[in-house]
């Protein structure tokens, strides 16, 4: 069986977003499969999409000493982890993240850094169920500031047309055709 996917594109800009927190944090309302696109509302129910950045635009003056621009998104990773300092306590520095892409600064006293970008696909749950916070930090993990600046970001959704029955979120077994 061939699995074909279905991939939308989703457009945000930092001056529509309905809940801007002191230009660090932006929240949209994505609404429900059903008020979008026809072909989205056969992944309604769906537990999980994959989102990968396309584009990303700003009129931001990047701070020399920062080198990337990490991207989160509010919506559950599962299959995604990042490493943090080692606190007093702990036993391990790696916890569950939400960056959906990375996007290079063009610092010039960088030894190596790649200027173009090129983000692979990240699991994430379904971003078509309420609102979606999007939130920007640099490589440091201190927030990027917009105060006073735009920007631009183009994300790719992807939903596998497979064999995964999206209300139980499960695969649905095929029929045994026997040994071959």
């Amino acid at each position: 069986m061939c699995t074909k996917n279905e991939t939308f594109y989703v457009h945000f800009k930092s001056t529509d977003a309905i809940v801007n927190a002191s230009d660090q944090q932006f929240t949209y309302h994505l609404g429900s499969v059903y008020d979008n696109c026809p072909q989205l509302q056969r992944f309604g129910d769906a537990g999980y999409a994959f989102v990968r950045v396309n584009y990303f635009a700003t009129d931001q003056d990047w701070n020399n000493s920062k080198h990337t621009v990490c991207i989160h998104m509010s919506n559950a990773m599962p299959n995604s982890l990042e490493s943090r300092p080692l606190v007093n306590g702990a036993y391990r520095n790696f916890a569950s993240t939400n960056i959906i892409g990375y996007v290079p600064t063009n610092e010039t006293n960088m030894k190596y850094a790649d200027n173009s970008f090129e983000n692979s696909m990240v699991k994430c749950s379904n971003p078509f169920s309420g609102e979606t916070m999007l939130r920007f930090t640099y490589d440091t993990g201190d927030e990027v500031q917009f105060t006073g600046k735009t920007w631009l970001l183009s994300l790719a959704i992807t939903f596998a047309d497979d064999k995964t029955d999206y209300q139980t979120n499960k695969l649905k077994s095929a029929p045994f055709d026997g040994l071959r």
